[in-house]
């Protein structure tokens, strides 16, 4: 349970992070959780946003390809994709 939580926080952090264009804290909170749930679509698609806000867009797109890998009709990561 508490895995758990720490995983919700990671994302919540990140996400919050993202929010305040902090994008490398962002990306690094998104890092931590996918070290530990890498099926974690969310997490991936948040991870190539924050990537693509800082001018990596290969890296974001793969981020991106990574979240369809997983669910692959996940509506924000194909937007985000194109």
């Amino acid at each position: 349970m508490a895995q758990q939580q720490d995983l919700q926080t990671w994302f919540d952090q990140g996400n919050t992070l993202f929010g305040i264009k902090r994008f490398d804290s962002a990306i690094a909170r998104f890092d931590r959780l996918l070290a530990c749930e890498p099926k974690h679509f969310q997490a991936w698609c948040w991870r190539g946003c924050a990537l693509y806000e800082m001018g990596f867009q290969e890296e974001a797109i793969a981020s991106f390809v990574q979240a369809l890998k997983i669910k692959p009709k996940y509506s924000l990561a194909w937007q985000r994709r194109g």
